[in-house]
């Protein structure tokens, strides 16, 4: 786990990731009842970040990887973000 919140607790203002910034994030983002924004030149640069949050916004030049044919047992798919509710 990268970031977490509980879902019990009530939302807040919302986090947001700025600047030009690569950062080397593996793992979970889990803020249920949060809002996330990734702006300017922010990004990841690990091979795949799962983000589990009420709204994610990606603004500008930011970018989030998601290869996870490193994975053990990953089975190649589409290469599209899905929202799962």
């Amino acid at each position: 786990m990268l970031f977490i919140k509980d879902r019990a607790q009530p939302a807040a203002g919302g986090s947001t990731m700025t600047g030009n910034t690569s950062m080397n994030m593996t793992g979970i983002i889990y803020l249920p009842n949060e809002s996330l924004t990734f702006s300017g030149g922010a990004g990841t640069s690990s091979a795949y970040t799962t983000i589990v949050v009420d709204t994610l916004k990606i603004n500008g030049n930011a970018y989030v990887n998601a290869n996870y044919t490193s994975l053990s047992g990953c089975v190649p798919g589409p290469r599209v973000a899905r929202l799962i509710e």
